[in-house]
């Protein structure tokens, strides 16, 4: 029986985030839903709480996040008590809300647990199947189930979404090293966009940033630079597949490019880690000339926004640049790495 959406309905959600940037996704938040959300203290890094009123699926609207849940507490010591018949419609109820967004999405769940092959999460597995009429999948079905501990006692929290919003759907071409389009996205809206903007991608690779860029609003014109032609063709698949034919792909070298001075508002990058490309000793020589070039094509007070893990490197050269004023940095948590995003403004200093 499909339920109907309560657009007055009030749920307590989680989302996931990266660590570092949960700022941006509650300006999200606020930006899309308005007094809609409440903000509540989380108790980890890398999540943001509220409680939503109106309907579950206008957080897939969501850009910033990994994931998507709605979430309920049971004051309960051990997951066992879940079974029983009052908890357990709880949660039954929990997992039709989510269904009901897109009755057609799910045919399977997971169940994400601590102990998960335990005999007390077996039952319950065993009781959501036989409810709901779901296939058990082991670890990629549509409708995820979280079960963990709480302050007082026990979450089960559903995803709102047959995959998690971080996968995108224009990602038909992985280019190793790419940063994931939350981040991505979340990066974008550090800066400050016009739309009339000249936006630059250096080193674009597979054109996250770039098809991000325009998710995020409108630009004037949108250009990526790669030197490798590889990426430049996996970027093509990509945006093909975003249907964003106005997008400019460009081969050249990011200390090089094949641009006019001072034709640009916004430049953006993920400029090699020296962990999957390029090398500590490439960058020591690549940096400064990177940074130079950017300013060049550059307009006065317009913005670079880029991720390094070369803090020290790029401290330095930022000391000794007349072209650039460091106006926030923020140190992040990337899938065990912790890069660092800066946001620069040209100064008027003449190139």
């Amino acid at each position: 029986m499909k339920r109907k959406q309560d657009n007055s309905a009030r749920y307590f959600c989680e989302v996931e985030v990266t660590e570092g940037l949960e700022h941006i996704t509650k300006g999200e938040l606020t930006e899309l839903f308005g007094a809609a959300v409440a903000l509540v203290p989380a108790d980890r890094p890398g999540e943001v709480r509220f409680t939503l009123t109106g309907s579950l699926g206008e957080l897939r609207r969501l850009q910033t996040i990994y994931a998507a849940y709605v979430v309920c507490d049971y004051a309960v010591p051990r997951p066992r008590a879940l079974l029983g018949d009052a908890h357990f419609r709880r949660l039954l109820e929990q997992i039709e809300s989510v269904r009901a967004l897109n009755p057609n999405s799910y045919r399977s769940f997971s169940v994400a647990a601590a102990g998960s092959d335990s005999s007390v999460m077996t039952r319950i597995k065993e009781e959501i199947a036989a409810q709901t009429g779901l296939a058990l999948a082991d670890d990629r079905g549509d409708l995820l189930i979280r079960i963990r501990p709480s302050s007082a006692g026990w979450q089960t929290l559903v995803r709102v979404s047959a995959r998690p919003q971080v996968t995108r759907s224009w990602r038909v071409c992985n280019w190793e090293g790419a940063l994931n389009s939350a981040t991505g996205h979340a990066l974008i809206r550090l800066g400050k966009h016009r739309p009339n903007d000249v936006y630059l991608n250096i080193g674009c690779g597979s054109a996250t940033l770039l098809i991000e860029r325009l998710r995020h609003g409108k630009a004037g014109r949108v250009i990526g630079v790669d030197i490798d032609n590889n990426a430049l063709q996996c970027a093509q698949a990509n945006v093909t597949a975003a249907g964003e034919p106005a997008i400019q792909l460009l081969l050249g070298d990011m200390t090089s490019l094949p641009l006019l001075t001072n034709s640009v508002d916004h430049v953006v990058a993920d400029l090699p880690f020296g962990q999957l490309s390029g090398s500590h000793t490439a960058n020591v020589e690549m940096y400064p000339r990177a940074l130079n070039e950017a300013a060049r094509v550059t307009r006065a007070n317009g913005q670079f926004t880029l991720i390094t893990h070369e803090m020290r490197l790029l401290d330095r050269l930022l000391r000794e640049s007349p072209y650039w004023t460091n106006e926030q940095s923020i140190q992040i948590n990337l899938r065990g790495l912790h890069p660092r995003i800066y946001v620069l403004r040209r100064t008027l200093m003449s190139f």
